[in-house]
């Protein structure tokens, strides 16, 4: 069981480029999205949300969790606990039922609501060390994510957001 910290550098809703930052144990991890990344996957999401009367802030939301998720995939293990920089504040749930629905669908790995947790990382963080190097250009990214790379979860996107509603009513529901 390891601790995946992530960082992210570059806000999606500015107009350069994004960074996602992660480390486990001493090895650090980073993906680029580049503005043209950015802006295709925010011109499909936004169009599907105007047709459903949602905010820009879900968008973005949704997109940052996307994000942290195709980072991170790889990495991550049953029983691993990632925690997450406090990014949007107050979003933290929809983050947290996004990222178990996304790696329960995709990568077949179950993860609890407690293993994803929300803290300041800080500088000092190696996640916030490497987002940080990758987006001035000063590291080399891990990966590059690509329109192609979002392309699966877009098109499940209907199916995602209805799953982890249930779910999120059911855990409020047991409180």
């Amino acid at each position: 069981m390891a601790t995946i910290e992530i960082d992210q550098s570059g806000k999606w809703e500015a107009p350069a480029h994004t960074v996602i930052g992660a480390c486990m144990g001493s090895k650090l991890y980073s993906a680029l999205i580049t503005q043209k990344t950015k802006s295709t996957v925010q011109r499909i999401l936004g169009a599907f949300d105007q047709n459903r009367n949602r905010s820009k802030k879900k968008l973005i939301i949704r997109m940052f969790t996307y994000s942290i998720f195709l980072t991170i995939s790889d990495i991550v293990r049953e029983g691993d606990t990632i925690v997450i920089d406090i990014e949007y504040p107050g979003n933290e749930d929809s983050i947290r039922d996004l990222l178990l629905h996304l790696f329960e669908k995709f990568r077949k790995v179950k993860l609890t609501a407690k293993s994803i947790q929300f803290r300041q990382i800080g500088r000092e963080s190696l996640a916030h060390v490497a987002a940080y190097q990758t987006f001035t250009y000063g590291r080399s990214p891990d990966k590059q994510l690509t329109f192609e790379d979002y392309h699966e979860l877009l098109d499940k996107t209907t199916e995602i957001r209805k799953k982890a509603m249930i779910k999120r009513k059911k855990r409020n529901a047991k409180r």
